[in-house]
């Protein structure tokens, strides 16, 4: 099964540099455009972007825990979006800092940390062809990095690299994937409380890019965990 996930652009935009500890970061800010109702032109669809979006924050903390009703909504809803952004694979549009406003995977890459659910942003490099995966909670930031291929016109495959988890600004987990996969996706387990059942089968997965523009990203991962 695929896992469906839906970001909005932080208004605070937090990029870790890679070659510091997990706790480091620099910032900068954007503007946030408004989230205009879509307009009915050639690619008006039945569900707008508001509409969705509005849906997505309805239920709790990153869509993390929501019931099957309210995560097949979202999927319905996905399915009547018309992405303005074409061959979204190559595009820079993607590019930039999104906070996770849905998602019905579970485990750390949702923002859950034992009991707890964090803040979860994705920091796409587009001219790097990388992508970090932040995770903060109080004193806590794990940070997943990971790179990607080129499938087809709106398709990634992903890989990833390794795994940073810092508390109070030290890093205490700083791992690898490859040989250390199996080690890897135990830290990570252990992190979200989660358990092996939920684990990917191979060091990243696809992503199947749904929506993209300047205010909203839509995609399913397969092969990155597993739906409720």
């Amino acid at each position: 099964k695929a896992s469906c996930l839906a970001f909005h652009p932080n208004s605070l935009i937090l990029r870790p540099n890679p070659t510091l500890s997990a706790g480091t970061c620099s910032a900068r800010s954007i503007a946030r455009p408004a989230l205009a109702r879509a307009s009915r032109g050639p690619l008006w669809s039945a569900v707008t972007k508001a509409e969705f979006i509005q849906v997505c924050k309805s239920g709790p903390k990153n869509g993390v825990g929501s019931s099957e009703e309210l995560a097949s909504k979202v999927k319905a809803m996905c399915e009547e979006l018309i992405s303005p952004t074409q061959k979204i694979a190559t595009s820079s549009i993607v590019d930039g800092v999104w906070r996770l406003i849905f998602t019905t995977t579970t485990g750390s890459s949702g923002g859950k940390l034992g009991p707890f659910v964090g803040d979860v942003d994705q920091d796409i490099r587009y001219g790097d062809g990388k992508y970090y995966n932040i995770l903060r909670l109080g004193p806590v930031e794990a940070i997943l990095s990971a790179h990607w291929d080129v499938v087809d016109d709106d398709k990634w495959d992903v890989t990833f690299d390794d795994i940073k988890l810092a508390v109070f600004g030290l890093t205490i987990v700083d791992k690898e994937f490859g040989s250390e996969r199996d080690q890897t996706l135990e830290t990570l387990d252990t992190v979200a409380g989660g358990d092996s059942t939920a684990r990917s089968t191979t060091n990243g997965g696809t992503w199947d890019l749904k929506y993209a523009d300047a205010s909203l990203r839509v995609l399913y991962a397969y092969g990155t965990g597993k739906d409720p």
